[in-house]
């Protein structure tokens, strides 16, 4: 299994106007357990690092767990309140002292809502699993390009293209930017498995990326080798068929 770092989920559904604290169904994930009550459930203790919530009605957003109750629930703060990732964006990011989320309890996302008319609404966690620093080396940023077809609200994988040869070697990855209309949220599937890491994307290429994700502010999200490229998984709210992604690059060595 490849060395990973943290990992990416999502949350997505149709929610009625008026509700308060309603679950938001997990999206089927290849590494975490989803539940017949659409929520997660973690294959070992991990770390709350950061999260997202959107909708054009959202009023707030919280995880909800039985063992954080010993201290509260947390909320995210503040929300965006359209489905279109904006620029810039509101990330609650609980930095390296997040709480810590168990095994043994279903992990759900719950929502508050206003407005006239059921609406889609979403939220991204990003789950930390320690954090391993980048090699101390010169960082490259290296473009890609996917031509994934997304499907609203689900995780679709592909592959992506770099648009230059890379030399021959051992890579660790320590940043993520990722581009693509109706895109919100894209990861790297590693060969070997292991947690998927991503970034929250942007939808047109001028717009405010979220610095958490570049330059090894997450420190690896993982490694590969020239001869085995990670694959994309996008997550988006439309349609989207094309993607433009950015990778912080460190070269470590040779083929390993």
């Amino acid at each position: 299994m490849n060395e990973t770092y943290f990992h990416l989920a999502a949350y997505f559904a149709s929610l009625t106007n008026g509700s308060t604290n309603v679950a938001v169904a997990a999206v089927q994930d290849n590494v975490l357990t989803k539940t017949t009550s659409n929520n997660f459930t973690l294959p070992k203790q991990l770390q709350m690092r950061a999260m997202y919530s959107a909708g054009a009605f959202l009023t707030r957003a919280r995880i909800n767990t039985p063992s954080l109750r010993y201290v509260g629930l947390p909320y995210v703060g503040p929300v965006n309140n359209a489905l279109v990732v904006p620029s810039p964006a509101n990330i609650t990011d609980y930095g390296d002292n997040g709480p810590i989320l168990p095994t043994v309890d279903e992990i759900s996302v719950e929502h508050s809502l206003l407005g006239a008319a059921p609406e889609n609404e979403f939220s991204l966690v990003w789950l930390n699993d320690g954090k391993r620093m980048q090699a101390g080396q010169a960082e490259y940023r290296i473009r890609y390009t996917g031509t994934i077809t997304c499907v609203a609200g689900t995780w679709v994988a592909g592959s992506m293209t770099p648009d230059q040869t890379l030399p021959n070697g051992r890579y660790q990855i320590v940043g993520m930017d990722a581009i693509g209309l109706n895109l919100a949220a894209a990861r790297l599937v590693f060969p070997g498995g292991g947690w998927r890491p991503g970034c929250l994307a942007r939808n047109a290429a001028n717009l405010i990326p979220y610095s958490l994700f570049t330059s090894g502010m997450l420190g690896v999200y993982g490694t590969f080798d020239t001869i085995a490229l990670p694959a994309l998984e996008c997550f988006s709210i439309g349609a989207c068929t094309a993607q433009e992604v950015y990778l912080d690059l460190i070269r470590t060595g040779p083929h390993s």
